[in-house]
């Protein structure tokens, strides 16, 4: 007869690996033992549960018939300050919402509103009015190690209160939203929907990460979930305490990471440095004499990692702090200091006094679509009836340029018609739509054309 093999189940191995510990340590901690010795997370729980919250939210969604209803949605929730009632959660889990209420593991239900949110770190501050609440207490996270144990307490598909286990996979995972401001916890803790925004702990009870997004192709858990690090979720949500938004700070260069095998210049760069591709128009990088070229080593003597590393470094400034910057250039280290100026919204319209672009709202284009544009910014809206309308600009239509100057994000695009105004000029706008290139005259009235070769300015591809 053949041989069966048994494979003990996931919950046996890991108590066997904490009873092989508790053994290597001489005994197990009477807090995570049960009346008779066992060992038991239960009395963890019973106190880390208290603080994690389940959101339920309302949202208007127009149906394929062009009306709207309201659709329930929901996730999970952290309660972080007890007096003033604060709960951070995921930035994702109340977009949008008109109604957001908030059910607590006694079963009490509070309407909850919103301090502040931070989308580009998908974090968010909810804010109920309730006594005898349980706050949790946060954790350093970069003390976290791979293979330390955690465990996940969230609302999937709406059950609330339910807990999972596992370790840390990995820390600081970059490259997964494509935010460029991201260094998640990845861990094996089954993670699903409607767990967004609920807590990861240690053995402690202390919280390590806010539970927000799982990798998967079928839309449930394959044992690879991220957590958002309790070290950037507390940085965030003390500014959105105060400000309501949390403020960056905006150096005003583009990056590459230098590959020599594909180089075409004379840097003296090695194969992974951060290289400075592009400095802004009156950016601060520009202030502080940072020239294209210049190799990035380090930010207030922090070393640089890669790309995603220094955008995060900066971002985590404050606007109009000082800092050091390390360079390389011709192969001398030299150290210059910027002030940081303030990152802008993603999507803006222009000034108002740029008349023939009134009624254009325009916004950065996602990191996925750049590869297809070649850089640019995109026109999102287009306002019935404005000046930009009646000239023939539409939603889609990719900016690629104002006269010599080349346009990379909205960013760029204001300072550069800040530039041309001051400069009292009216350059040609060059833009792309469905492959075609248009030229647009800032003159009055604005003036739409197609474009021959010819006609192309000499900075079009730069």
């Amino acid at each position: 007869m053949p041989k069966h093999r048994i494979v003990p189940s996931r919950l046996v191995v890991v108590a066997a690996c904490l009873l092989i510990c508790a053994t290597a340590m001489g005994r197990w901690p009477m807090e995570l033992s049960d009346a008779e010795g066992n060992p038991t997370l239960a009395p963890v729980l019973e106190r880390a549960t208290a603080a994690v919250v389940n959101v339920k939210t309302e949202r208007p969604v127009r149906t394929v018939w062009r009306r709207l209803e309201s659709v329930e949605g929901g996730g999970s929730g952290v309660i972080i300050d007890a007096e003033r009632g604060h709960i951070v959660t995921n930035h994702h889990v109340v977009e949008g919402a008109t109604s957001i209420s908030v059910s607590l593991k006694d079963e009490r239900e509070f309407e909850a509103t919103i301090v502040g949110t931070d989308p580009q770190t998908d974090i968010a501050l909810l804010q109920i009015e309730a006594d005898s609440l349980s706050a949790m207490t946060f954790r350093d996270s970069d003390e976290l190690r791979v293979g330390d144990f955690v465990i996940a307490i969230g609302s999937p598909f709406g059950f609330a209160q339910t807990v999972t286990y596992g370790i840390v996979s990995a820390t600081g995972r970059r490259d997964v939203t494509q935010r460029g401001l991201e260094t998640f916890i990845q861990t094996d803790a089954s993670i699903n929907p409607g767990n967004s925004g609920g807590a990861l702990i240690d053995l402690r009870g202390r919280l390590v990460g806010i539970n927000t997004l799982i990798y998967s192709r079928t839309g449930g858990n394959v044992g690879i979930g991220f957590a958002i690090p309790s070290n950037m979720t507390r940085t965030i949500i003390s500014h959105l305490a105060r400000h309501g938004e949390f403020r960056r700070g905006f150096l005003g260069v583009s990056m590459l990471e230098f590959d020599a095998a594909s180089s075409t210049t004379d840097e003296t760069a090695s194969d992974g440095e951060v290289v400075v591709q592009q400095v802004f128009y009156g950016s601060a990088a520009a202030d502080a004499g940072i020239h294209v070229g210049d190799v990035v080593l380090a930010i207030d003597g922090e070393a640089i990692v890669d790309v995603p590393d220094l955008q995060g470094k900066i971002a985590f400034k404050q606007p109009g702090e000082e800092i050091d910057v390390t360079l390389k250039r011709n192969g001398e280290q030299l150290t210059l200091k910027a002030t940081t100026g303030e990152a802008t919204l993603s999507r803006q319209p222009v000034q108002p006094e740029v008349t023939a672009l009134e009624g254009a709202l325009f916004s950065d284009i996602a990191p996925a679509r750049r590869s297809q544009t070649a850089g640019g910014v995109m026109i999102e809206i287009v306002r019935p009836g404005s000046v930009a309308d009646q000239a023939g600009l539409m939603a889609g239509d990719v900016l690629t340029s104002v006269g010599r100057y080349t346009i990379h994000h909205v960013w760029s695009l204001r300072a550069t018609m800040q530039h041309v105004l001051e400069q009292r000029v009216e350059p040609t706008i060059w833009l792309v739509r469905g492959g075609e290139q248009l030229g647009y005259t800032l003159s009055s009235p604005p003036r739409l054309f197609r474009v021959q070769q010819s006609q192309l300015s000499p900075w079009w591809w730069r």
